[in-house]
């Protein structure tokens, strides 16, 4: 009973798949058949055979359009047309798509999305005549050139070459230019058309010349709105070309020669001429190669030469002093600047310099033993050499030579007692910062004391001294605000911001000072999106504003300008630029007056401002600097790292 059931369980699966494909539910109603432009007359794109009877629509953008369509289950209507009225047809919406175009032939700016395809056509020269060649575009000069009217971005190149070009309106007038001797040439978009022509029409004594000149895709061209359709075509593309239905397609249209190529003489003359010249050439070097190679050596003889005298000149040049010793401790080698410095001008004998307790004679021998050995010493009381003594061979010989290398560090230890200096003027800086925040609490009870008095009192006289000190209580509790905010910086509240806009509003801050100003804003029309603290770069756009209108005394011309650029590592970055038309600042003065508590302005300034707005460019990421105008003035340029733009609401 079990080997029974066995038998028949393959018959039942089977009988069951049969009765469910049987049952299965109707397919939907068809949708609208796609309506598909093809060129009139391409073949082998599209084209009707004469001694058709039913005069039947052919070609290989036929065949694929009805590949397309059948795969998303659409059938094909055709319409046949000029490339101009197809494009018409399209735009007015009684064309799907066109299927076929080259790529030359959609023109520049047109108002449409293509869809390449693996199929090409290739632009080819045709001559008539057995005894023209031309093989390529450097063999147009003087010669006449017949051109399909559709091929306005190819006349400019042939006649750049020395062409003279005839517009013609088919194949077969072209063919009619040759074959009448008219035309020396005709260099047609598409040779494959022209061969299905030629082949077609019988038309004798014209063939192909040369290599492809342009390689042009075929293309499947829709309207702009048609995107749906361009993603249901391109999927349907790439499922025919894997299953290789598109290479037989190609096969069937383009897989056979159609005209007779030319003979190997003609075909690879220029290469084989090319060829002749270079062995020729290649024996007059071989008997001229002796005498260059002799006049070479010579060259290269004197080239060490002057190689040495070069070297030993950077050598005697050196600020460095360098000389070398033997074991006996002879001379062997000083220069100038060891002359001047390490050894006495009589007799060029060693001196006995102290060097850490040994002389330089017992550094070198301990160079010797050790192989590399470092000191510091002072020979004068002007200056401190660095020394560092090594073993080195003799360049001419095996023998083992002691040499030294002396710096002169004496600027370098000027320069590191005024860093210690630095440091200390640092501490007093803190220091000056903490009297300041001591100093707010009683300048505090003042300014509350006066503003009690200004309601009490009704006498000019005193509301006038109470202005008075009201003022200057406010420039001192000033002062002591960017003492503190120079030792102690808030933490940063960081928001999306307009760098463009936030030198606006610190604009506003600052009308009753512009009376006298011209200011120009042109540059601030766009927006720069930024992310940082409002108010700590609201405090650096006034500093920057100040000190423009300070130094051309609140009156002249201020210009703000905004701009994206990258920085080095190539991010983008938001700049603001503040222009005055004061008398800028010099060269030598350039970093200085970011240092803390330098100043041009004498007694009027401290020197805090911009230093505290450095640190704060640099607190979010970017730089400040200063920079001299070439028609005069001042340039402030602020550089901070842009963030993107916000999305705008639909």
């Amino acid at each position: 009973m079990t080997s029974h059931m066995m038998f028949r369980l393959p018959f039942l699966v089977f009988l069951l798949c049969t009765l469910i494909l049987s049952f299965r539910l109707p397919a939907r109603a068809e949708d609208p058949a796609l309506r598909v432009g093809v060129m009139r007359a391409r073949p082998p794109l599209a084209f009707r055979y004469p001694d058709d009877p039913q005069r039947r629509l052919s070609g290989l953008a036929v065949d694929l359009a009805e590949m397309l369509n059948r795969a998303m289950n659409r059938d094909s209507v055709f319409t046949e047309g000029s490339r101009d009225e197809l494009l018409s047809l399209l735009a007015e919406g009684k064309l799907d798509y066109i299927c076929g175009l080259t790529q030359p032939l959609v023109p520049d700016g047109a108002q449409v999305q293509t869809l390449t395809t693996s199929f090409a056509t290739n632009r080819r020269i045709l001559v008539g005549n057995s005894d023209v060649y031309i093989n390529s575009e450097q063999d147009y000069k003087g010669r006449t050139i017949a051109l399909l009217d559709d091929s306005e971005k190819y006349q400019p190149v042939a006649e750049s070459y020395g062409a003279k070009t005839i517009k013609v309106h088919s194949y077969q007038e072209g063919f009619a230019l040759l074959t009448s001797g008219k035309a020396d040439a005709f260099v047609v978009p598409s040779g494959e058309i022209a061969s299905y022509l030629v082949m077609m029409e019988q038309v004798s004594g014209i063939r192909l010349m040369g290599m492809s000149l342009e390689r042009y895709p075929t293309l499947i061209v829709l309207a702009p709105e048609q995107n749906e359709l361009k993603t249901r075509l391109s999927g349907e593309l790439v499922r025919l070309e894997e299953a290789g239905e598109l290479e037989r397609l190609r096969e069937k249209w383009f897989g056979r020669p159609l005209i007779h190529r030319p003979g190997l003489w003609d075909e690879y003359r220029n290469a084989i001429l090319t060829g002749l010249g270079g062995l020729l050439l290649l024996l007059f070097s071989g008997l001229a190669w002796t005498i260059l190679l002799r006049r070479r050596i010579r060259a290269v003889t004197r080239s060490l030469s002057r190689s040495e005298r070069r070297f030993q000149a950077l050598l005697e040049a050196s600020p460095d002093a360098i000389l070398s010793v033997d074991a006996g401790g002879n001379l062997r080698f000083a220069n100038r600047s060891a002359a001047e410095n390490l050894l006495e001008c009589e007799g060029r004998s060693l001196p006995a310099l102290e060097c850490g307790g040994d002389s330089l004679r017992g550094l070198l021998h301990d160079a010797r033993q050790k192989g590399c050995t470092r000191a510091t010493f002072s020979p004068g009381d002007d200056k401190t050499f660095e020394v560092i003594a090594f073993s080195a061979p003799d360049g001419n010989s095996d023998e083992l030579l002691s040499c030294c290398i002396a710096r002169d560090v004496t600027e370098r230890r000027l320069m590191e007692q005024e860093l210690i200096q630095a440091e200390r003027l640092a501490v007093i800086g803190k220091l000056a910062a903490g009297v300041a925040h001591e100093i707010n609490n009683p300048l505090g009870i003042v300014r509350t004391n006066a503003d009690i008095m200004r309601k009490l009192s009704s006498d000019p006289v005193v509301l006038e001294r109470l202005d008075v000190l009201r003022r200057n209580v406010d420039r001192a509790a000033d002062i002591t605000g960017k003492l503190l905010r120079l030792a102690v910086p808030r933490e940063m509240e960081t928001h999306p911001l307009d760098l463009a806009e936030l030198a606006r509003e610190s604009l506003n801050f600052l009308r009753p000072r512009l009376k006298n100003v011209e200011l120009d804003t042109a540059g601030l029309a766009h927006p720069l999106p930024i992310l940082g603290d409002k108010s700590q770069l609201e405090q650096i756009i006034i500093n920057l504003l100040l000190n423009g209108l300070e130094s051309m005394k609140f009156r002249g011309r201020l210009s703000l300008e905004g701009m994206t650029d990258t920085d080095a590592e190539g991010h983008p970055t938001a700049v603001l630029r503040v222009r005055d038309s004061g008398p800028g600042i010099a060269p030598e003065a350039r970093e200085r007056v970011f240092d803390l508590f330098y100043t041009t302005r004498s007694s009027e300034g401290f020197g805090i401002g911009l230093f505290v707005s450095r640190r704060i460019a640099e607190r979010h990421g970017g730089t400040l600097r200063a920079e001299s105008h070439p028609e005069g003035g001042a340039v402030m340029v602020l550089t901070l790292p842009a963030a993107p733009a916000p999305e705008r609401a639909d």
